[in-house]
């Protein structure tokens, strides 16, 4: 095996007559670190000026150190709240509604001891379509603004907004969890024409039936005598996981106590994308709600 030595050191008059006298040494120093380093697939270059081997790794230099090593993000569990925000949530139902949002992400922010870290989106359907009035984040960075109420109940807006949201990598992490949707609702969706025949509904067959979309875990609570019970059901799609109904707007802060509860179970269970888990049913008060 012939070496052109030239090619492989600078040349330079101050160098040529160090090569000379070490020439047979040096081959054979440079063939085995030769051989060492193609054997790991490493690049070698040799320094005859300071007489130590440099290695690089394809387009980088090869730096080890304890700098080297980044601790890892916790993992998000994303919630994803759709709040009906019509006409018919005004008054009271919308007041308690905000205040239920406000406790919730005080209460996660103030949960130690879980695998990872909760992350918060809040969607609004009223008027014409729906609003992300709260894109998703940490709950720690959350600022969220008070929910008004007026306009129609564009529910499958909401549907295909969040659907989309949880199938876009770059919104939710490929890290995460699967996340966790919430939908509260005192009335029908006014963008559906079908009676209550839920099964081919374009929105709701999107949300059920994308790569991760149809992963998630659903919970839903309807308020009053006008919520349609019927969607609500179609939308949890679980047996394993009933659906709320409140008889009024203070059954809106237990049901939202319970959603707390059910995501910290998650987040601190074993298998935190076991989407069944839920808190016990018992933890609500059973004047305010029925199942």
């Amino acid at each position: 095996m012939k070496i052109n030595v030239r090619k492989i050191i600078p040349y330079s008059e101050k160098n040529i007559s160090y090569f000379n006298q070490k020439r047979p040494k040096m081959l054979v120093l440079w063939l085995g670190t030769l051989f060492a380093c193609i054997t790991i697939k490493m690049h070698l270059f040799v320094c005859v000026y300071c007489k130590k081997c440099i290695y690089s790794v394809k387009e980088g230099w090869l730096k080890m150190g304890l700098n080297s090593f980044v601790a890892q993000e916790a993992r998000p569990l994303p919630i994803f709240v759709l709040a009906d925000v019509s006409g018919s949530m005004s008054g009271a139902k919308i007041k308690e509604l905000n205040i239920a949002l406000r406790d919730m992400i005080s209460a996660l922010n103030n949960v130690n001891d879980i695998r990872g870290k909760f992350q918060l989106c809040v969607i609004s359907f009223g008027g014409d379509v729906a609003n992300i009035v709260q894109p998703l984040t940490d709950v720690a960075k959350v600022s969220l603004t008070e929910l008004e109420a007026n306009g129609e109940t564009p529910m499958g807006s909401a549907f295909t907004q969040v659907a989309e949201m949880i199938e876009n990598r770059e919104i939710v992490s490929s890290r995460a969890y699967a996340p966790t949707i919430v939908l509260i609702s005192d009335g029908m969706p006014t963008d559906f024409r079908g009676g209550q025949d839920y099964s081919n509904w374009a929105p709701l067959a999107m949300l059920h039936s994308g790569p991760r979309s149809s992963k998630c875990q659903r919970l839903a609570m309807g308020i009053g005598d006008d919520a349609d019970m019927a969607m609500l059901k179609a939308f949890v799609k679980n047996d394993q996981i009933p659906v709320i109904k409140s008889n009024g707007a203070k059954g809106i802060a237990s049901f939202f106590r319970w959603v707390t509860m059910s995501t910290v179970a998650r987040a601190t269970s074993v298998a935190p994308n076991n989407v069944s888990v839920v808190a016990p049913i018992s933890l609500m008060d059973e004047e305010e709600i029925t199942i």
